[in-house]
């Protein structure tokens, strides 16, 4: 799964910070920083940050809502905080006015290799000869499996190639989890925990990269239909580093 970076501003415990995240490590840089004296004397403090495991959320430079998970801060000179990131969810989408809070998610998919290896792609091709190729309903793929009140969808996603002549289309499959009901950021990550343990087993290995994870919300709009309200969700990329 790959690293981002990303750059912009933060309220943690009341007070307002600038932040940069790379290399999986969080800094957040205070507006004013602290004097020597008050940093000197910052060891009096019983409310030991480094000792809490936080979740900090905020607004990338470019617009993007972004929550970083299980963050365990350490002060360093100045009053700037730093810590390692082992979870971080971020808004597929930049947005001019706020969206809701990073929770309540409705489903959670997985692509990747892994997937595509058990859950062929191909499938979707109907036929495949001198006339081109042509492709089976893609609801034709979908197999469902209820598992106590949630539901576990696989199937095929079609994504069209504009810069090329040789492949005209890229085929992947994907594990899509409906929640039965909505999760919070904690239950997401038990979630991810089972299905890695899943594909962990399946592969008979202990290392498995998932390409991408995403979190669905509900986002509500009266802008497509005026004077009507529709849920038209909302995505969040899931980009964990805890280990297997």
């Amino acid at each position: 799964m790959k690293v981002i970076e990303e750059r912009g501003k933060v309220i943690f415990r009341n007070k307002k910070y600038s932040f940069e995240y790379k290399d999986k490590i969080l800094t957040l840089i205070p507006h004013t920083l602290k004097t020597i004296w008050e940093f000197d004397l910052s060891f009096l403090n019983i409310d030991v940050i480094k000792k809490k495991k936080e979740i900090v959320y905020g607004i990338t430079s470019n617009n993007y809502q972004i929550a970083f998970v299980n963050v365990q801060l350490q002060e360093t000179s100045g009053g700037v905080l730093k810590g390692y990131v082992p979870l971080c969810i971020k808004g597929r989408a930049n947005v001019f006015s706020p969206l809701p809070e990073i929770k309540d998610f409705t489903s959670m998919t997985f692509y990747g290799d892994c997937i595509n290896k058990f859950y062929k792609p191909n499938q979707i091709i109907k036929e495949n000869n001198n006339n081109g190729i042509k492709y089976k309903d893609i609801k034709e793929t979908y197999k469902t499996i209820k598992y106590k009140n949630d539901k576990l969808i696989f199937g095929v996603e079609i994504e069209e190639i504009h810069d090329t002549n040789d492949i005209p289309v890229r085929l992947y499959s994907f594990l899509r989890i409906e929640f039965g009901k909505k999760k919070n950021i904690k239950e997401t990550i038990e979630y991810y925990q089972k299905v890695l343990a899943l594909f962990q087993f399946i592969n008979n290995r202990m290392y498995i990269d998932f390409s991408e994870i995403r979190l669905t919300s509900d986002l509500y709009s009266n802008e497509i239909i005026p004077n009507k309200i529709i849920n038209i969700g909302t995505d969040f990329n899931f980009y964990t580093y805890i280990p297997s």
